[in-house]
């Protein structure tokens, strides 16, 4: 079947206006959103600073290179609120190389691969991950560069050394996220053959990191898969309270998709079948979809928008084989280019309406947020210190401190398991934590200037209580400098 969208133009045009395609969509909600993704953005930039004052004593639930790659752009660029957000726009762009070269071998037909390629560029997840500082851009354009050459080894050039760069760079997108460490057992199911040289030369270059990582969390925390179990304990209580927002799997999806999308997404799976090449895109796409789902329905996970892309970006190329299979049936080469223009433009309109309407998409700080990082920036001396509190509906405080220039030692916060322990047992009396006490020492000793009080909830009320413009409390006199919805600011003197 042809289309005549793209028919006459070389492959490098054509890659150089996706490019330009994405950079267009991308570009303008960078412009018109914020760093934020609840607390996320901001956390991963507090950890690339950490990063650059001590690089051995880093620790996150995904494996670090993304930190320290972050850590290392900072140090260039010297700024900490536009360049994080520039850097993931940039590889979110480039992703148009791997993934057009890995469709174009698996359709072997150049128009599918334009179309898959044009409907990543206005997925609302891509685009939402495109514009904040996070690291599921980077795995997956590593990953995408990966599959490519896998594929190209396995159909078209049985070169070994093809073979050894889809590993290097499969162990590479290894680094920046826990998905990563299941695709080299995935990809070996697909070389298995007569020669087992080749399988055991990419399963042992893939996994090195993975290998890696197991190895530092056995020797700082006595066991392999520390990060996994942390992971889980946090989102087994945060859970409780976000689970009754998403009833289940399938609210979720079709809140990140289109209808129609879904529709012929559907249609794709069906008539993908007749393609073997399309096995390794079921197969990465059915595993992962199974993981979501059980992790989400046996409430293990707590749901985020970009988990979805997980197995998402596979089912848009099962979606641009829907819309083939569909326009096959067509015989006026007009009347295909209109329907694929029409789906298009419908598909971008739905996430311009998501980015606007949703609130877990293309955060935008409030007035009031920008109103006291205004203030803090103006009022603040190098060597003052901040007491942010915290409520886990309005996960500005990280933001606001980076964005106000407090660096990771002048900013105290609570820890994620103290603000659910307090959460989860409202009203209830108990003895002071160890921050707690940490908390009331630097009060008493005089070393907070700022606190960023929440009224909605907040963790600091359990401690001590804050209700006019000036409170009195050991001696010190905090001064309500902003007083808004959801966060008040205190400056604190002495008496």
């Amino acid at each position: 079947m042809k289309i005549g969208l793209f028919v006459n133009l070389n492959k490098r045009i054509i890659i150089a206006l996706l490019i330009l395609f994405f950079f267009i969509i991308r570009a303008w909600f960078f412009l018109n959103t914020d760093n934020l993704y609840g607390a996320i953005p901001s956390q991963k930039i507090i950890h690339s600073q950490l990063i650059l004052e001590n690089p051995f004593d880093v620790w996150d639930v995904n494996p670090l290179l993304y930190p320290y790659l972050l850590g290392a752009w900072i140090k260039v660029t010297n700024d900490i609120l536009v360049s994080p957000r520039i850097l993931s726009l940039v590889f979110s762009v480039l992703m148009v190389v791997p993934f057009f070269k890995f469709c174009e071998i698996l359709f072997r037909e150049k128009r599918k691969a334009v179309l898959a390629t044009v409907l990543l560029g206005i997925f609302p997840v891509h685009i939402m991950q495109s514009v904040v500082s996070m690291e599921e851009v980077f795995f997956y354009f590593f990953l995408f560069f990966s599959l490519y050459f896998f594929l190209k080894y396995k159909y078209e050039k049985q070169n070994i050394k093809i073979l050894i760069v889809s590993a290097l760079l499969l162990t590479i997108s290894c680094g920046f996220r826990f998905e990563g460490f299941l695709y080299p057992a995935l990809l070996f199911l697909f070389l298995l053959g007569k020669d087992k040289k080749p399988c055991l030369i990419f399963l042992g270059i893939s996994m090195a990191v993975p290998v890696l990582w197991g190895l530092i969390s056995y020797v700082k925390w006595h066991n392999p898969f520390s990060s996994f179990w942390i992971q889980d304990a946090v989102a087994s209580l945060e859970i409780e309270l976000y689970n009754q927002k998403f009833k289940n799997v399938f609210e979720s999806v079709m809140t990140c998709l289109p209808l129609a999308a879904i529709i012929f997404g559907f249609l794709g799976l069906l008539a993908g079948l007749k393609n073997k090449r399309l096995s390794v895109v079921y197969l990465c796409f059915f595993v992962f979809l199974g993981i979501f789902t059980f992790k989400i329905l046996n409430k293990g996970l707590l749901f985020q928008e970009r988990y979805v892309l997980a197995f998402s970006i596979f089912f848009i190329i099962f979606i641009a084989e829907g819309v083939y299979s569909m326009l096959d049936r067509l015989s006026k080469v007009w009347i295909r280019n209109s329907i694929v223009v029409i789906l298009c433009m419908y598909y971008f309109f739905y996430t311009a309406h998501l980015f606007r309407e949703n609130e877990f998409f293309g955060m935008k700080a409030p007035e009031e947020i920008r109103h006291i990082i205004a203030l803090l920036r103006d009022e603040q001396r190098n060597d003052a210190i901040i007491l942010l509190d915290v409520d886990m509906f309005h996960e500005y405080p990280e933001y606001i401190n980076v964005s106000a220039g407090f660096s990771p030692k002048r900013a105290v916060m609570p820890l994620v398991e103290e603000i659910m322990h307090r959460r989860l047992t409202p009203g209830t009396k108990k003895e002071h934590t160890e921050f707690d006490k940490r908390i009331l020492r630097l009060l008493k000793e005089k070393k907070i200037n700022y606190i960023l009080y929440c009224t909605k909830d907040g963790y600091l009320k359990y401690l001590f209580p804050l209700s006019g413009d000036l409170d009195q409390i050991e001696g010190s006199y905090y001064k309500r400098i902003f007083k808004g919805n959801i966060f008040w600011l205190y400056k604190i003197s002495q008496g």
